[in-house]
């Protein structure tokens, strides 16, 4: 299966983003690997991505500090479809993600199924 997007999977938990993957390049996908919300944006602002899915606890750099640098970047960052993917949410935590530009919240332990399809929906119909 061929697939066009070049994706970004940002985890520190080495065991899961290689799942995360491992499914994707199954899929077709072009996928950058990085372990910090920080290494996930030098690599969005230095590369052409169609879409980040980024754990939400990760030590240097968090995927909400990841979301607001997307937000606040003055290039095309912002349009990124983004999906973030935590092992539990603050109260409100969902809302205040989406408000912060994520496209799709999900919590682990995670289909990654329904995880890609939710992406490719993004991909192709950005909101």
């Amino acid at each position: 299966m061929t697939n066009p997007y070049k994706i970004i999977v940002a985890d520190d938990d080495s065991i899961y983003r290689e799942a995360v993957v491992s499914y994707a390049r199954h899929l077709g996908y072009v996928v950058v690997e990085a372990t910090s919300g920080n290494e996930a944006y030098e690599i969005l602002k230095n590369d052409s991505i169609d879409g980040i899915i980024t754990d939400l606890r990760m030590k240097d750099g968090t995927g909400v500090e990841l979301l607001r640098k997307i937000r606040n970047s003055h290039e095309n960052l912002p349009k990124v479809p983004k999906i973030v993917v935590n092992t539990g949410l603050l109260n409100g935590g969902e809302g205040y993600l989406k408000a912060l530009g994520a496209g799709g919240v999900f919590l682990k332990p995670i289909d990654f199924g329904t995880l890609f399809k939710h992406l490719d929906q993004l991909m192709t119909h950005p909101q």
